[in-house]
C-alpha cells in the first residue's frame, strides 16, 4: 500500500491572508464573498478605505459598515495553529511584546479556552510524550542493528481517494479530465476539511479552481467544512483500516 502525506505548503493558499501574504491569525471571513483574511489585516485595511470593498474580488461587503459582516472562523485558527510548527510559540511571543511595550497585560494571557494557548499546550504535550518515549527506548537499549519503528501521529489519520467513474462522460474539455490519482493512498491530518482535499485534487489532477469536484463517503455527499475526523466518526461505517472517500466531476442537482 503506497500512502503520500499531504505537505502544508500544499495548503498555503488556504491558511495564507493575502493582504500581509502571512499566515493567517485569527483568521476572518467576509461573508459577502467567504474570502479569509487576519483580524487585524481587514480591519486596517477597512479604516484606510471608503469603498468597504473585498480587497481581493471588490465585492461590495457593506455600503456603511462593513464590520458587521466579518466573522470570524475559530476551528480554521485551531487547525492552522495544528499545522504550521511553531507559529503559536511565535504569535504567543509577539503578542506578549506588543501589550509590555505598552504597559498592557494581554487579554487572552489567561484564557485557557484560546486557540493559541490549546495549540501551545497541545504542542507541550506531545513534546513531553515523545521526550518519555525517547527516553524509554534509550533505557530499553536495542540491538544496535535493530530496524526503528515507525512513529506516527495519533492525530493523523489514513485516507484512500477513489475516482468514482461518471455515469455519463463529463462535458469537459480533454486536458482537465478526471482520472484515478497515481497514488491514491495519503496520510494527513485528520483535522483538515473537505475544501482542502478538493485544493489537493485540483491541483493533483492539474485542474483549475473553476474545475469543482464532489467528494462522497459511502455514497453521501460531503460538505466542504466537514473535517475528515468528523467524517471517519459519523460516516464511515468501517472503523478500522483507511478512510476511503470517492471523488468525481461536480454533479449540477439544480
Amino acid at each position: 500500500m503506497v500512502e503520500e502525506s499531504i505537505k502544508v505548503k500544499e495548503l498555503n493558499d488556504n491558511f495564507t491572508c493575502i493582504i500581509c501574504n502571512g499566515y493567517l491569525i485569527r483568521p476572518v471571513a467576509i461573508t459577502e464573498c467567504l474570502h479569509y483574511f487576519c483580524r487585524s489585516c481587514i480591519v486596517k485595511y477597512l479604516e484606510t478605505t471608503s469603498e468597504y470593498k473585498c480587497p481581493y474580488c471588490e465585492t461590495l461587503i457593506h455600503e456603511t459598515n462593513p464590520w458587521e459582516l466579518l466573522r470570524e472562523d475559530k476551528k480554521l485558527e485551531y487547525i492552522i495553529y495544528q499545522l504550521v510548527p511553531g507559529l503559536a510559540q511565535n504569535e504567543k511571543k509577539r503578542r506578549k511584546l506588543f501589550y509590555s511595550r505598552r504597559g498592557m497585560v494581554d487579554p487572552d494571557e489567561n484564557n485557557t479556552d484560546s486557540n493559541l494557548t490549546l495549540a501551545i499546550m497541545d504542542s507541550s504535550s506531545k513534546k513531553e510524550e515523545d521526550d518519555e518515549k525517547k527516553n524509554e527506548k534509550e533505557d530499553e537499549k536495542p540491538p544496535v542493528n535493530a530496524p526503528k519503528p515507525k512513529k506516527l501521529d495519533s492525530s493523523q489519520i489514513g485516507l484512500h481517494l477513489n475516482f468514482l467513474e461518471p455515469e455519463e462522460p463529463p462535458q469537459q474539455p480533454k486536458q482537465t479530465s478526471f482520472r484515478p490519482l497515481d497514488k491514491p493512498y495519503l496520510r494527513t491530518s485528520s483535522h483538515i476539511t473537505i475544501a482542502h482535499l478538493k485544493k489537493f485534487l485540483q491541483k493533483k489532477l492539474e485542474h483549475s479552481s473553476k474545475c469543482d469536484v464532489d467528494i462522497l463517503c459511502n455514497g453521501e455527499l460531503m460538505g466542504r467544512h466537514h473535517t475528515l475526523e468528523f467524517i471517519y466518526m459519523t460516516r464511515w461505517r468501517y472503523k478500522e483500516g483507511v478512510l476511503k472517500l470517492d471523488y468525481r466531476p461536480k454533479v449540477d442537482i439544480s
